[in-house]
């Protein structure tokens, strides 16, 4: 299992202040794509996903997406 970190993704919620973060655990890109994608709002972009940070976990685990829209100033 992997755990991808993508620290500014613009497409993130459909909230005012649009950027945010989103952390993955998936098997693979792949994986970690198709669970972005079941994020209604979340659109990261190609180059989004060539910036993420990719670390192999040491145990195995469910597969999850975290999606954490900026808050803002308000």
């Amino acid at each position: 299992m992997k755990i991808f970190i993508l620290e500014e993704v613009d497409q993130v919620s459909n909230r005012w202040h649009s950027d945010g973060g989103l952390v993955i655990i998936a098997k693979d890109l792949e994986q970690a794509k198709e669970l972005a994608s079941l994020e209604p709002e979340c659109v990261p972009t190609k180059k989004e996903w060539s910036k993420a940070l990719v670390y192999n976990l040491v145990e195995e685990t469910e597969p999850r997406a975290f999606v954490f829209p900026d808050a803002g100033c308000c």
